[in-house]
C-alpha cells in the first residue's frame, strides 16, 4: 500500500512530532509519505492563488494515484468506514493521495477533478486537520489488519 498526505501549511502550531509518530507506526502496513507545500503569499486574488496552488499540488500526486481533496462538503466516513473505503480503493489502485489546501481552499477546477473528503464540517487549522487526518489513516490500516489499536 502506498499513501500520500500533500499538505499545503506554514507550519503554525508545531505539531510535526505527533504526524511524525502516526507516519512511523503506519510503515507496519503501507509506505506513507508526507509533503508539505508552502503556500505563496501574494497580492494576488484567490483565483490566481489557487490556479498556482492547482499546479504545484499536482507535481506533487504520484502517477495512478486515486486522489481526496479534503474539503468541509466532501464525503465523511466513521473510523471504520474510512477502512472499508480504504480496502475498496487498493482493489482499483496501488496509491492513495489526500490533499490538504490551503486556507483560501482549493480552485474549483481541482475540485471537480477529484473525490472530496471530509475530516469534519469544522474548520480546521492546517496542523491539525493533518494529525487528524494522519491518525485515521493508521486508524484505519490497524482495523484492515485486525490490529487491537482500534479497540
Amino acid at each position: 500500500m502506498n499513501l500520500t498526505i500533500i499538505s499545503m501549511s506554514t507550519g503554525g502550531l508545531k505539531l510535526q512530532s505527533h504526524i511524525d509518530e502516526y507516519k512511523k507506526r503506519s510503515k507496519t502496513y503501507a509506505k506513507l509519505n508526507c509533503i508539505n507545500i508552502i503556500p505563496k503569499k501574494a497580492k494576488e486574488s484567490v483565483a490566481v492563488l489557487q490556479e498556482k496552488d492547482k499546479i504545484a499540488i499536482l507535481k506533487h500526486i504520484p502517477k495512478q494515484s486515486l486522489v481526496y481533496l479534503c474539503d468541509e462538503h466532501g464525503t465523511m466516513h466513521t473510523s471504520t468506514g474510512l477502512s472499508q473505503q480504504i480496502e475498496k480503493d487498493f482493489l482499483l489502485t496501488s496509491h492513495i493521495t489526500w490533499v490538504i489546501g490551503p486556507a483560501y481552499g482549493l480552485s474549483k477546477a481541482l475540485l471537480a477533478q477529484h473525490k472530496t473528503f471530509s475530516l469534519s464540517r469544522m474548520t480546521l487549522q492546517h496542523e491539525i486537520a493533518h494529525l487528524v487526518l494522519i491518525e485515521q489513516i493508521y486508524r484505519a490500516l490497524t482495523i484492515i489488519h485486525q490490529h487491537p489499536y482500534h479497540r
